[in-house]
């Protein structure tokens, strides 16, 4: 996108006329002085059936996907060994071993990537609902994230483990 207002925004990338293959894909952006511009994340709904079957799972596009990555505060680098508990109404967390073997499975560690899909959480078009996220990392529970999900979109969610934001 260019001519960004400067600010934070919640974007929503949609595939309007259904011919790309583009999954719908919600993130928040950080537009800075001087820029004015956002580079759209957009993810292909084959990439991401291709995950799920790998990992027993379908793609239901009633309901929202998560694509979570967790990396270390001070370095930046991914984090492995970061589990995560299946939300309640949430189908499965998948994670990626770094071999590019994907595992559906509660408290699997993630691999050296540090990505998880929280599978099909029920929510709301158009303004979805705020999902309970956990995870743990060496030995420490992260229990107060939320995050808000929306009905047939895949929510990008990047963590920064141990960070102390204001």
């Amino acid at each position: 996108m260019t001519q960004v207002p400067v600010g934070s925004f919640y974007v929503i990338a949609r595939d309007l006329e259904d011919g790309n293959g583009i999954i719908s894909t919600a993130v928040g952006a950080a537009v800075n002085a001087g820029t004015n511009t956002y580079p759209v994340p957009a993810l292909l709904r084959s990439d991401i059936e291709t995950v799920y079957q790998a990992a027993g799972q379908a793609v239901d596009a009633t309901r929202a996907q998560i694509l979570v990555t967790v990396t270390d505060c001070q370095g930046m680098s991914m984090l492995s060994n970061v589990t995560f508990n299946v939300p309640s109404n949430a189908d499965a967390v998948i994670v990626e071993d770094g071999a590019g073997s994907w595992t559906a499975a509660n408290q699997a560690p993630t691999g050296p990537n540090g990505m998880a899909w929280v599978v099909n959480v029920p929510a709301d078009p158009p303004l979805g609902v705020q999902i309970p996220l956990e995870y743990a990392y060496d030995g420490v529970t992260n229990r107060d994230l939320s995050y808000r999900v929306i009905a047939g979109t895949v929510t990008r969610v990047h963590i920064f483990d141990g960070c102390t934001r204001p």
